[in-house]
């Protein structure tokens, strides 16, 4: 639903929220009727 309280629809948001290598983004997520608040830590695949 969110990354970082950004609510966009667009994809292309997301994935420059998502390459900063080291940063620790709060990610809001809806899984059937739940709400859940994740904090995940972004690492490289390289």
């Amino acid at each position: 639903m969110a990354i970082s309280n950004n609510f966009s629809r667009n994809l292309q948001v997301y994935r420059d929220l998502l390459k900063n290598v080291g940063s620790r983004p709060t990610l809001l997520l809806m899984r059937g009727n739940e709400l859940l608040i994740k904090k995940m830590v972004i690492r490289s695949i390289l």
